[in-house]
């Protein structure tokens, strides 16, 4: 099954404000999107009707940092990890989840982390997506 969400545009500088688009426009849009194409001033509202992903992180610690797992429930758009004091590095950021689909993420200290910092990841380390910042 497809989502297939209202989708609404606003462009700045465009005299049509709210204009809906046919729905063979959705696909071209989504595959932009997904391929990180930017639009000069261009507001895609659509992203408010996107379902919350469910994200799970596992983290297991390991010698030199850890590896971090996140799946997803339902589509997840722009996974971001962070942690509160950017005490390391993440191998990937920004990624896309379908559902069911798994990442695999290595996490590597950096010099200012505090030791046991592989150990205390998983309770600071914070996930969220494009869904999340609107």
């Amino acid at each position: 099954m497809k989502v297939r969400p209202s989708i609404k545009v606003r462009c700045e500088n465009c005299k049509i404000k709210n204009a809906p688009l046919p729905e063979s426009f959705y696909e071209t849009l989504l595959q932009a999107l997904q391929s990180s194409f930017i639009y000069d001033r261009l507001i895609i509202s659509w992203v408010n009707e996107l379902p919350q992903p469910e994200l799970a992180v596992t983290v297991t610690p390991h010698r030199i940092g850890a590896t971090v797992r996140v799946t997803a429930r339902r589509f997840a758009r722009a996974v971001w990890l962070s942690t509160p004091e950017g005490e390391g590095a993440f191998s990937d950021n920004f990624f896309d989840l379908l559902p069911g689909e798994a990442a695999t993420v290595e996490w590597t200290p950096g010099s200012a982390a505090r030791p046991g910092a592989a150990e205390r990841l998983s309770t600071v380390l914070r996930a969220t997506t494009v869904r999340d910042t609107y």
